[in-house]
Order: C-alpha cells, then sequence, then structure tokens
C-alpha cells in the first residue's frame, strides 16, 4: 500500500511553504511500529506527515473521510460553533473544504476512528491489517487537541486496545515509538519504543504505558536545540 496521488501532490507543494524538518528514520525492524505523537492543535499532524521519509497510516475521525459527514461536523461545529463563523458563509465553505479533507484524507490512506461507537471494531482491525502488511501506523491520542502547548497534557487510553487485537491476532506484542515533531530544532524526534511486558495481563499495565508514552513525549518536547562550541 502507498499514498495516492492527489496526497503526494498536496504534500510536494506543501513543502514548498512549511520549513524543512530532519526525520532520520530508526533501524530497520521487522516488528510492527505504532507511532504516537502530539497533536497540538494540527502542528504535529501537519509537520510529521510532511516530513516523515516512509509510508504510514494516519488515524483519523471517521468523519473527515466521507465527505457529506465532513460537510455536516464543520457546518454543525467547526465554522459555526467553534470559530463562530455565521452559517451563510459556513455553509458554502464548508461544501468546498469537505470536498478537499475528505479527497486528501482517502488519497492519504487514514484509517477511520469511531469515537463512541462499536464499529471502532473496524478501525482495530485495519490497524492489524495495517501492521500485518509491514506499514507503520500514526497516532495523536492527545484529548486536548486543540491546545497549543508543546507539553502533551491528558490523552485517550483507547488506542492502547491496539496491542490486545494485535496480539491476539498474531501472539506477536508492538512496539509504540513516540515520535515528536520539535519547533526548536526543526527535527521530528523519536523516543524510547514502549512495550507490554508478556507476562503481565493487558489492563494491569494500560495505564502505565499510557503514562510513560505520555512521559517520553515531554521529555523530547524539552530537547533543546544543540550548538556546536568553537
Amino acid at each position: 500500500m502507498e499514498y495516492g496521488k492527489f496526497y503526494l501532490i498536496i504534500r510536494k507543494i506543501a513543502q514548498l511553504v512549511f520549513p524543512k524538518y530532519k526525520a532520520p528514520q530508526l533501524e530497520p525492524t521487522d516488528k510492527p511500529i505504532v507511532y504516537v505523537s502530539h497533536h497540538q492543535n494540527m502542528f504535529g499532524p501537519v509537520n510529521v506527515l510532511l516530513w516523515y521519509p516512509k509510508f504510514m497510516r494516519l488515524w483519523g475521525l471517521s468523519v473527515f473521510i466521507d465527505q457529506q459527514a465532513c460537510y455536516d461536523h464543520y457546518v454543525n461545529y467547526t465554522f459555526t460553533k467553534r470559530f463562530k463563523i455565521p452559517s451563510f458563509i459556513a455553509n458554502p465553505l464548508a461544501c468546498g473544504v469537505s470536498y478537499f479533507v475528505s479527497r486528501l484524507a482517502q488519497s492519504a490512506r487514514v484509517i477511520p476512528v469511531y469515537r463512541r461507537s462499536r464499529r471502532i471494531i473496524r478501525t482495530m482491525k485495519e490497524s492489524v491489517e495495517t501492521l500485518q502488511a509491514g506499514a507503520s501506523v500514526l497516532i495523536f491520542p492527545d484529548i486536548d487537541y486543540a491546545s497549543d502547548d508543546s507539553e502533551v497534557g491528558r490523552i485517550y487510553e483507547g488506542f492502547l486496545n491496539l496491542e490486545k487485537y494485535y496480539n491476539r491476532k498474531t501472539g506477536e506484542h508492538i512496539d509504540f515509538v513516540p515520535l515528536y515533531a520539535n519547533q526548536a530544532t526543526k527535527e521530528i524526534l523519536y523516543g524510547q519504543a514502549i512495550r507490554f511486558d508478556k507476562d503481565r495481563e493487558f489492563i494491569d499495565q494500560r495505564d502505565e504505558k499510557a503514562q510513560e508514552l505520555q512521559d517520553e513525549l515531554n521529555r523530547l518536547a524539552n530537547t533543546e536545540v544543540k550548538v556546536d562550541l568553537v
């Protein structure tokens, strides 16, 4: 699997506009990798997806993949409630934006996330299939995704259930790798891989692993620019 042409064209155009971030790749591994990153009000997704060199599948809300659902979301929430745009402007604006966003999400091979729905099982199933095919998965689990703070606040823990689904399907465990777009260093930084212990029950360590990921992301957030001394 690979990105679609529409996404690749848009990304190439965006790379001409946005500052470049260095993104050194991890050492080759035959283990599946789920990258966990910081949203930071779209700063994280934009820079990670622009500059990470390999194919990865992003978890994204299902409403952004279907045009009609995307339109309804922009009209009923994003433009009118969040940005306070009058409805007579929000309606035509949502038509164009929803078409662009849904087409871009489809071309980027976004994995749809169904919140507060039993269809979240589809998310898990598609993610496991992606990992089995050798591709990476990218997740931004911030609860306050609109925060501009460089440090990570509370995160949803539900995404860690992917470990349980993958282990049940393959008998193997996942590497959850923190991935952070650091504005100070202009780099995509990698943290220590977080793994579930095979000798402990999943539920007994889920909160612990979520905290470890949050701590590691915040360590990366506070990485300073390296200065060469003459």
